[in-house]
Formats: C-alpha cells, sequence, structure tokens
C-alpha cells in the first residue's frame, strides 16, 4: 500500500521523491489506516483495512469534488464517525463532497464543529448534517428516516418495486411483500456426507494462529466451537483478524498452527488440495461480493452453480425460486450479471446452504 499512495502522491501533488513517503505517511494517518501496515498487499487487508486505504488514495489530490461512494461500510462505528468527519474537512476550504451511503445515521452526523476564519467573525460552528432536510417531503424518504434507530425504528415493509415496472408517479412505499408460502422440503444429505449428531460440532477451531506473515501473524491462539443449530456472531474491531479467520474456516487460507475439525473430520489439506466433500461444506457470504462472483455468469446462474457443482443439479429450479426473494433480488436482478447489478444485489452466497 505504501507505494501505491507514493505513486498517487507524485501523480497528483508532483511531491519530490524524498518527501513522498512522509506525505504517503500523513495520507494514511488521515484514515486511521495504520503505518505498520502500510508494508502490505491489498490481499492480505481486511475489508476494513483496505476502505481506509482507499480513502487515504482519494484524499490525497485535495480534489475539487469528492465522490464518496460508501466509503464507510466495512468500518466500526466508531470508525465510520472519524471518516465522515475527515470526509467532511475536505469540503471545508471550497471543495465539495458527495456521499453515497446506506448509513442513514453517518450522513445525519453533523461531525465535529469548525472555525470560519475569512472576516470578522471567527468563532467556530456547527456542521450541518450532510442530509439536506430533517423533514424531507417524499413519503418514502421519510419512511427511511423513521426506520433510524433515534427515532421511531419503523421498517419499511416489502421490497423495492422494479425500476423497469414504476407506476406513473414515484412510488410512495415499497411493493406489497409476496404472500407467505409453505416452508420448502428439507434438501437431501450431500452424497458422501456423514450425518452430523448434536454432540459433534459443525466447526472447532483449536489454537489457530493465520496471518500472511509468519512473523507478524492478523491473530494468535484462536479457539471457536460452533454446535448444530447454533448461530455464533464473531465480533471485533476492523483489522482484528475476523475475514481471515473466516478465510481458514472456509478452506480458503491454511494456518499457520493449531487445528480445524468439521463436523468431526480434521482438515489436513487445503484449498483445492482439501477433499470434495470438505470443499463443499462450508457456504461463504463474501464480504466484496464484486470480485468473487464470476462477471461472465448472471446472478442466477451464480446462485444455482453450487448445486451443479455438488451433484444437485435436479434442486437448482426450486432452490431458486426459493433463495432469490429470501435474499431481495427480484426477477430482474436474477438475469443481470454482477458488473450490472448493485453491490447489495450482488451479496450471493458461494455455495448453496444446507
Amino acid at each position: 500500500m505504501r507505494s501505491q499512495l507514493e505513486e498517487t502522491v507524485r501523480a497528483l501533488t508532483g511531491t519530490s521523491r524524498r518527501a513522498r513517503r512522509e506525505a504517503a505517511e500523513a495520507a494514511a494517518e488521515r484514515t486511521s489506516f495504520p503505518a505498520d501496515h502500510l508494508d502490505r498487499y491489498p490481499h492480505e487487508l481486511s475489508g476494513g483495512l483496505a476502505q481506509r486505504a482507499a480513502t487515504a488514495l482519494a484524499l490525497i489530490g485535495d480534489a475539487r469534488l469528492l465522490l464518496a461512494d460508501e466509503p464507510t461500510t466495512g468500518l466500526d462505528r466508531d470508525l465510520v464517525d472519524r471518516t465522515v468527519d475527515e470526509l467532511r474537512r475536505h469540503a471545508d476550504d471550497g471543495r465539495a463532497l458527495l456521499l453515497i451511503t446506506h448509513d442513514l445515521a453517518a450522513a445525519a452526523r453533523r461531525g465535529p464543529r469548525r472555525r470560519h476564519v475569512r472576516g470578522p467573525d471567527r468563532r467556530d460552528r456547527p456542521r450541518p448534517p450532510l442530509l439536506r432536510t430533517r423533514r424531507p417531503r417524499h413519503p418514502y424518504a421519510r419512511g427511511l428516516l423513521d426506520a433510524l434507530p433515534d427515532r421511531a425504528f419503523t421498517p419499511i415493509p416489502g421490497m423495492p418495486p422494479e425500476l423497469t415496472d414504476l407506476p406513473g408517479a414515484a412510488p410512495s412505499r415499497r411493493a406489497a411483500p409476496a404472500p407467505p408460502t409453505s416452508a420448502p422440503p428439507a434438501p437431501s444429505p450431500r452424497p458422501g456426507w456423514p450425518a452430523t449428531t448434536r454432540s459433534t460440532p459443525v466447526l472447532e477451531l483449536d489454537a489457530v494462529t493465520a496471518g500472511y506473515d509468519r512473523r507478524a501473524p492478523v491473530f494468535r491462539g484462536a479457539s471457536l466451537t460452533v454446535a448444530p443449530g447454533e448461530s455464533v456472531g464473531l465480533l471485533g474491531p476492523s483489522g482484528c483478524g475476523k475475514s481471515t479467520l473466516a478465510r481458514v474456516a472456509a478452506l480458503l487460507h491454511r494456518p499457520d498452527a493449531g487445528r480445524l475439525v468439521l463436523d468431526g473430520t480434521e482438515v489436513r489439506a487445503w484449498r483445492h488440495r482439501a477433499p470434495r466433500e470438505l470443499r463443499t461444506a462450508v457456504g461463504v457470504v463474501f464480504q466484496q461480493p464484486r470480485t468473487a462472483a464470476d462477471p461472465r455468469l448472471t446472478l442466477a446462474d451464480l446462485v444455482v452453480e453450487p448445486l451443479r457443482a455438488t451433484g444437485r443439479r435436479a434442486e437448482a429450479p426450486g432452490r431458486l425460486a426459493e433463495l432469490a426473494p429470501a435474499v431481495g433480488l427480484t426477477p430482474t436482478c436474477s438475469s443481470a450479471a454482477p458488473t450490472r447489478s448493485a453491490t447489495d444485489s450482488s451479496s450471493a452466497p458461494a455455495s448453496p446452504a444446507p
């Protein structure tokens, strides 16, 4: 990342070679990117660290107009506030900011006070919120604001209408939710995969250490057990190794030390060398779906492909009809390629749920 930052400094500011290193470190500091990670490659960064690196790259040139497309998606709440405040400072000296976000709390944040230094009035004044108005006129916009936790926290039922089939006027609410249907039959067990008993954990991590440099692992001695029927949340600050641990559990990253057991079977080989029944036992919802999805396939093909790969081709039509509405994929989205879909519409799992 250091070389990318220095290259951007050179291209946008013309800074001399000697001063580039200091300028790159200053840009990283503005977005709370840790200095000891500057010599890592992008694939060695967590989603939150990669997001901060991207923000640092964008801030270097002091552009007249800064377009920030979901700059806080992978960040902790504290880092969200700090990032939004830094982006707001960008607009203090006559520059402009357009923030595109799902995070209404971030958009409503006023940020720290700013000092007006021009003219006789030098008092500190609060920044206005990024939202243009606290009482929008459109019913749907009012519904979005009422869904904020510090307000009524009232969810909007249904799903957004198809953009290709809008009524004459802009919609004031979402399309009505589909009527409930009978529960689908449970899928058949994977061929060759042993039946799980209640006493056998689905996942066991025992004293696992992993990272991208043996001299400085991302985490050390992590232990975790997930039992059948159990849902476990893994919480931690940005960059602490949550995604790396998930990659280890999905057999995508070999740990430096420790044991991994899936349904009672200890894993001894990783990635393509692992047995097929182990590789297909774990489904993954990736943090960055655009880079995980094959751009040559439609979203429907991406959902069906894992079923074909695991010998369950006959289940494909029914599973697609079941999964698409469950994750908010409309018929139009299902027939589109990932590169032509919004990021939140392309977050399809890499393998089917059992």
